[in-house]
């Protein structure tokens, strides 16, 4: 006990700024591309989250999943408020797919650039949906897409990026994308226009480009539509000797601003080596069943929580590892052991909070319980 206070006091002043610094390491101007170990779905190859929603990278394509602005901020608002109708929680999201057609079976995907920090998901009690020590790459690359095309999916100011490598003497023609989901599909001054429930998104026209000995010269490219089909024009031509780079931008108020998973801080603390830890609750975007206008419906699984450790200075995220099941569940406590064992005291609302058959009760007793977790065999 006398541990936990000297704890306490310390957080007492230094919760609010921890808290902070937690969101600003999970959060750059560089989107992270998640690897699935079997925490997701198992189309899912990728993920990556960004302040409205998340891409999920696809053997073959791509599912996007848009928030609705206005229901985003209304969330944390009904967190305040008793007996909410279940009906008010749900946020309104639009998915829609982009699938690579004609793309080759033997494409295989792999990250680039591997970042420091890891992720470990103990979602539910299913133990073989978890998944420890989990790699973030800034890159993901589509190894022949097509015949002697690749593709490199990644990000520049925030905003998700993706671009065709088609190798000298490879036919650009043979990139074709259909869109699936989207409310209407229109080419507008040159740019890919996707009307959606929850706003407009766009491709800016795409810039081209070869290298050709020690100079980059433009290729003049148009996006072309035939129904829901999307395809690229080259209206000068390019020299096929040399490798061409087709570089379109998806751009929107709807896929800009902070990345990761949006979050609230409940707790924290610091070990011996002056580590740093912050508790906080968090809401992750599923992966969409369906396309088109579709609902998140919290009033089940509203919150998880998400533990995160960084370097003393607090620059560097070093793990973030996400708890919970079914409902509800939040942090409030956090306590190192002299042998620098994480504790997490909260409470959960969930009836598959994760557990193991070892511990004292597997189930929920009540409307809430009180859940104690160590967090060492994971993340040291």
């Amino acid at each position: 006990m006398h541990q936990f206070l000297n704890h306490s006091r310390y957080l007492f002043v230094a919760l609010s700024v921890l808290v902070f610094i937690s969101a600003k390491a999970n959060g750059s101007a560089l989107l992270k591309y998640v690897k699935n170990k079997g925490q997701w779905h198992s189309n899912v190859i990728y993920k990556s989250e960004f302040n409205r929603g998340a891409v999920f990278l696809e053997p073959s394509g791509f599912t996007f999943l848009i928030n609705h602005k206005e229901d985003l901020k209304k969330r944390h608002a009904l967190m305040h408020e008793q007996d909410v109708d279940p009906a008010r929680k749900n946020i309104r999201a639009h998915a829609y797919k982009v699938n690579f057609i004609g793309a080759s079976t033997f494409t295989s995907l792999k990250g680039e650039n591997k970042f420091s920090e890891y992720y470990n998901y103990f979602i539910g009690n299913d133990e073989s949906k978890w998944a420890a020590n989990v790699p973030l790459f800034e890159k993901v690359r589509y190894h022949q897409l097509y015949d002697g095309i690749d593709m490199l999916v990644h990000s520049s100011e925030e905003r998700f990026k993706y671009d065709f490598i088609v190798k000298a003497g490879a036919d650009p023609s043979a990139i074709v994308q259909e869109y699936s989901g989207v409310n209407e599909l229109f080419i507008e001054s040159g740019h890919l226009v996707m009307e959606t429930s929850v706003g407009q998104l766009r491709e800016l026209t795409p810039y081209s480009y070869q290298k050709i000995g020690n100079d980059l010269v433009e290729v003049a490219c148009e996006f072309r539509l035939n129904n829901n089909r999307v395809t690229f024009f080259f209206p000068d031509g390019w020299d096929a000797n040399y490798a061409l780079i087709i570089d379109p931008v998806l751009v929107a108020a709807t896929l800009s601003g902070t990345t990761g998973t949006e979050n609230y801080g409940h707790s924290g603390t610091y070990d011996a080596a002056g580590n740093m830890y912050t508790g906080a609750i968090c809401f992750g975007t599923g992966y969409p069943t369906g396309v088109g206008s579709v609902q998140q419906n919290y009033a089940g699984g509203w919150n998880d929580i998400v533990i995160s450790k960084l370097s003393p200075n607090g620059s560097t995220l070093i793990y973030a590892t996400y708890l919970g099941g079914n409902a509800s569940d939040y942090p409030h406590s956090l306590v190192v052991s002299d042998n620098d064992e994480l504790f997490v005291l909260g409470s959960s609302h969930s009836t598959d909070y994760p557990t193991l058959t070892t511990a004292y009760s597997t189930t929920l007793n009540g409307s809430y319980d009180i859940v104690m977790k160590t967090l060492d065999r994971y993340e040291n």
